[in-house]
Order: C-alpha cells, then structure tokens, then sequence
C-alpha cells in the first residue's frame, strides 16, 4: 500500500517535471533562478528515477537512462538534496548483483568494460558504490585465469579504475603465497 502511494506520488512529480520542462530551460536558457520548490521536484524525479535503475538487477544494465539522468543532474545542478547514502547502497547492490551473475557463458571483455562503464557513471553524479567485492572478484579472477589480450585489457582499466594492482609482480606473489 505504502509503495502504490509512493508509486502515485512519483508519478504526479513527473507530470509536474514534464509539464514544466520547457519553462524550466526557458529559464535556465534565461540565467533566470528556477524556484525551489521546481528546483525540489527535480531533485525527487532524480533520485526516484535512479532509485528504479540500481534496484532493477533482474535486467542488464542500460547505460542510456542513468546517462540521460547524470546529464540532466549536472545540467540541473541537481545533487544538493539526493540522499547519497541510500543511492551508495543501492549501487554497490547492484555492482553485487552483477558480480554474482557472472556464469561460464559471461563475456569477459564485455562484463569489465561494462563494469568500469558502471563505476565511471555512478562516479560522475558523486554515487559512490564499495568496490571491496569487486577488488576480491577481479583479483581472483585474474590470478586464476589465462586471459586473451583483449579480457586483459578490459581488466586492466578496470582495475586501475578500482585501485587494483593486478600487474604480473602482484598476481605472481599472490599465486606462490596460495601455493
């Protein structure tokens, strides 16, 4: 029930965003101060939309809504009132979610290059999921695999993106401590 009301609520503020979208670039286009209850509004679309994306683990992730939603956020000046902490959470369950996805039919040079892709959005809005689970998964992933040039590429920028040393010293070091 609490979530139906939730659900109404939403979509009246998206109305709301909607209906007052060409006024609010009019105004913006016009270096005029939206107000702040529009200014709110937004904000509440945002997160609520962002929201809806890290909690859909059931479905691949689309890099064009979060994309579309960290360009109206920056173009809004938009991130004064979202709940940072929550969107935090939600992002490193869906960093968790894609990890334990990962099967024997996963596209490796696709999942890291989707993943840094993940982590360089949530970043450019200031979402800032834990990455430890995923440091310990590419890690081990590295160690315990011959990767082509291609998955090793894309696992590389990954780990640098995540602070992973995953040179040939670290993963040599690692593998003779496991021996």
């Amino acid at each position: 029930m609490i979530r139906e009301h939730e659900e109404r609520a939403m979509a009246s503020y998206e109305k709301i965003y909607d209906s007052s979208f060409s006024l609010l670039n009019l105004m913006r286009n016009s270096h005029l101060n939206v107000p702040k209850v529009l200014q709110r509004k937004l904000e509440t679309v945002f997160e609520y939309k962002l929201e809806e994306i890290f909690t859909d683990t059931e479905n691949g992730f689309n890099f064009t809504k979060p994309g579309r939603y960290a360009g109206a956020i920056e173009k809004w000046n938009a991130a004064t009132y979202l709940d940072y902490d929550r969107l935090n959470y939600l992002a490193t369950n869906r960093l968790v979610a894609r990890i334990e996805k990962v099967d024997e039919e996963t596209d490796w040079e696709k999942w890291f290059k989707g993943t840094a892709r993940y982590l360089k959005l949530t970043e450019r809005i200031g979402i800032t999921p834990q990455i430890n689970r995923l440091q310990d998964f590419v890690f081990k992933f590295v160690v315990a695999n011959h990767l082509n040039a291609a998955v090793k590429k894309s696992a590389t920028e990954l780990a640098e993106l995540i602070q992973l040393d995953i040179s040939s010293n670290a993963v040599t070091t690692q593998k003779e401590e496991w021996a």
